[in-house]
């Protein structure tokens, strides 16, 4: 992953490469529910909705169907994205 730029605490336009979402994609199969939600609370909505879109339909629905996942991210995500396109 690399950092092109920050704004205050937010992450934003990274680069996700291959091994990060692998990375990602594994701790979403173990249900590793502290890196999800540091990770998503850490980034962007716009970076969210980036890294969402590189997972596979599957791993999207596993994150899904964990209960303790913040899916708080997912909607703010959701929501810039569909601003985005309103635009």
């Amino acid at each position: 992953m690399t950092l092109v730029k920050s704004t205050g605490n937010k992450k934003v336009n990274l680069d996700f490469n291959k091994e990060f979402i692998s990375i990602f994609s594994d701790k979403i199969r173990s249900s590793d529910i502290q890196f999800i939600n540091q990770t998503l609370k850490d980034l962007h909505e716009s970076d969210v909705a980036n890294l969402i879109e590189n997972l596979s339909n599957e791993t999207r629905t596993k994150l899904i169907e964990i209960e303790e996942f913040n899916k708080t991210s997912l909607f703010k995500a959701k929501f810039f994205r569909f601003y985005q396109l309103s635009q």
